[in-house]
């Protein structure tokens, strides 16, 4: 039977305010930050007509349409900037740590679930996807509030409010990610195994029904863009990147090795999850959580492996993300009550160390920003690179300047004449190109350098801005 705290009652209102405040406090740093790649995509095809909203959609193919179509009424009516845009991300992150707390606040003492509501809240990875103008923070909201629904249907199959709720986000979660069939599908097994047949049956049936209905969609978007050339760009994930993930949802402090932190709770949780079973006292939502924030991560690496196509995305995960954290509240409530208050102030700490790595400034490309410094001190002057992926971000927000990219292989030509200085943007990985422009324009100067994708406020990314005087031609 679930463990749950009969006396909660307003109680419960000030640590939900004081969450959702800290949540969008928190989101709201740097929202006017410039867009990275992925942001401009969405925010091109949503501003789109609702035609073109649906056209490119379908060839979008890794990607359900719902999202595209919630933000292309939201940018109809506040606009495609980046404040607008990232807001309703902000909104489902709202909605994300309200279902949270409603689903643990009968589970577990009220300092654990506020605890955990503030790591979600600090949470370098809640924040990046939560603020993101991109599907994850929409498939977390509808993911928890399964999770939510879910679970007062296993409590009280009597509850037509809740069965209504999970029926409901059972249909929606498949269009806001394909991958949310995994998690529907353990749903449905530990609905299988715990509740008696003519039960379960009944409260299956509806909603394996309607979560069926996006296959019509996916297979005109698989028909009209096969999948393997969108998302053949993904690596093959390691055993290190199963463990990498869980450590990301709690987030990398700078001077503690996140190793070291996610062993220690591991080994917490472990002994909490083995008294419960001695006693017999495993509940519901240990069951569920258990096994939604383990078994889609394997699933995926395991189908990556066995097919040779990786669709391995920490990003696609955010709903193993929510459960492992829960999981984590779970376990805490096993454990003498002063050190499981203890464990859960580091816990929060550790988010909080960590949390500066998802702010724009540290987690994103700056286009708009060196589009900014490039136009300040020469409007109009040519942005010369050799990336399709820089050239997006520069097109973007270059309106005054043309934006020049050059294939690497020099298949085709690119004229620069005369003495007309420009600017050569690139990765050090990937600035081959600037030794060939140097031959022929004479040496260039390191005009800006913006680091980001950092990680433990290390810095794994730098995009370089060099300046050119400007003399001879490049063919």
């Amino acid at each position: 039977m679930a463990h749950r705290n009969e006396n909660s009652g307003p109680v419960w209102l000030i640590p939900l305010a004081v969450v959702i405040c800290t949540t969008v406090a928190v989101r709201l740093v740097g929202i006017s930050f410039g867009f990275d790649g992925d942001e401009i995509f969405s925010t091109l095809l949503a501003s789109d007509t609702l035609t073109h909203v649906i056209r490119r959609s379908l060839a979008d193919s890794p990607h359900p349409p719902l999202y595209n179509l919630c933000l292309h009424a939201w940018l109809l009516l506040w606009g495609t900037s980046e404040r607008s845009a990232r807001t309703l991300s902000v909104v489902f992150s709202v909605g994300s740590a309200a279902a949270f707390f409603l689903m643990l606040r009968d589970r577990a003492r009220p300092q654990l679930v506020f605890a955990g509501g503030l790591v979600l809240a600090f949470s370098a990875y809640f924040d990046f996807f939560g603020q993101q103008a991109r599907p994850y923070a929409l498939i977390m909201f509808i993911g928890t509030a399964n999770l939510w629904s879910f679970l007062e249907v296993l409590d009280n199959q009597t509850n037509r409010t809740a069965w209504v709720c999970w029926t409901g986000t059972a249909f929606l979660l498949p269009y806001a990610q394909y991958f949310g069939a995994v998690y529907l599908f353990v749903e449905g097994v530990l609905l299988v195994r715990i509740l008696p047949p003519r039960t379960w049956l009944r409260e299956l049936a509806l909603a394996a029904i309607l979560s069926l209905a996006i296959i019509p969609w996916m297979f005109f978007a698989l028909h009209s863009t096969p999948l393997e050339s969108k998302i053949s760009w993904m690596g093959m994930p390691r055993i290190g990147n199963i463990g990498y993930f869980y450590i990301a949802i709690l987030g990398f402090p700078p001077i503690i090795s996140g190793w070291v932190l996610i062993a220690l709770f591991l080994v917490l949780s472990a002994s909490a999850v083995m008294y419960a079973i001695r006693r017999k006292e495993v509940s519901h939502s240990a069951l569920l959580f258990g096994s939604v924030a383990s078994i889609p991560p394997l699933l995926d690496f395991a189908v990556a492996h066995a097919t040779g196509l990786s669709i391995w995305a920490p990003r696609q995960l955010m709903i193993s993300g929510i459960a492992f954290v829960a999981l984590l509240i779970i376990a805490m409530q096993y454990l003498p009550k002063n050190f499981a208050l203890l464990v859960a102030s580091i816990l929060v700490i550790w988010a909080i160390a960590g949390s500066g790595d998802a702010f724009p400034w540290n987690s994103k490309p700056g286009w708009k920003a060196v589009v900014a410094k490039t136009q300040s001190t020469g409007k109009g002057l040519p942005l010369v690179c050799q990336e399709n992926w820089v050239a997006e971000g520069l097109v973007y927000y270059a309106k005054s300047s043309p934006v020049i990219e050059v294939d690497n292989s020099a298949t085709r030509a690119i004229v620069l004449k005369g003495n007309v200085p420009f600017y050569f943007v690139c990765r050090p990985r990937r600035c081959s190109l600037l030794e060939r422009l140097e031959l022929v324009h004479g040496p260039a100067t390191v005009f800006s350098s913006h680091r980001w994708n950092t990680i433990g406020r290390v810095p794994r990314a730098i995009l370089l801005t060099y300046k050119f005087g400007g003399r001879g031609t490049y063919r």
